[in-house]
């Protein structure tokens, strides 16, 4: 946020209106990019949850089915 402040500031004192244009285009595209890579990381852990999840389900079911099984 610091960072963004500063671009702003500087963006702002040095070309005025095309400094605050420049700064919401790059701002624009620097935080969707952060976004984007938000959602993915967030698209990723849900998917490996639920491959946890079936994981973890197959090994119950053949623990339990070894168990019936074997005398």
């Amino acid at each position: 946020m610091f960072v963004y402040v500063n671009i702003y500031l500087l963006a702002t004192h040095y070309f005025d209106f095309t400094g605050l244009v420049g700064f919401v285009m790059f701002s624009t595209f620097t935080l969707k990019r952060t976004a984007a890579e938000s959602v993915t990381a967030v698209r990723s852990l849900g998917a490996r949850a639920l491959i946890r999840k079936y994981r973890n389900l197959g090994i119950g079911m053949a623990f339990l089915i070894a168990i019936i099984l074997i005398p």
